[in-house]
């Protein structure tokens, strides 16, 4: 019984020095760009640069840590994942065997050739 006492007396102890540590520059605020959009998926690129994927062939891009939003919609199909290999490359998939490359950091999105017509 002491035991666990004294791993919950840590815990405790822990979570308030981390929240006290806390800054506000630290957190995440609301940002209304993207009101109204159905999201599904983000992807971090660095310190700065978000990108999120959502139904219709919603991309979004931010490079100033969600402060502001490009938006691009590409096609019709709704995108489920976006993933990045570098700073500059990155896929996008989605329903419908749906892939998008970007080779720009998301200025420009290609379709590629999937073979199937299942989501991804």
């Amino acid at each position: 019984m002491k035991t666990k006492n004294i791993i919950l007396l840590v815990l405790l102890s822990y979570a308030g020095l981390t929240h006290a540590q806390t800054s506000p520059d630290d957190c995440w605020g609301y940002v209304n760009t993207l009101q109204d959009e159905w999201l599904r998926k983000i992807c971090t690129v660095g310190l700065d640069t978000v990108y999120i994927v959502g139904e219709n062939g919603l991309i979004a891009r931010s490079t100033d840590r969600g402060e502001t939003w490009d938006k691009q919609y590409i096609g019709t199909a709704h995108l489920n994942d976006v993933k990045f290999i570098d700073p500059r490359t990155g896929f996008a998939v989605g329903e419908g065997g749906a892939i998008l490359k970007t080779a720009d950091a998301g200025e420009t999105w290609t379709q590629q050739t999937s073979g199937t017509t299942e989501n991804i």
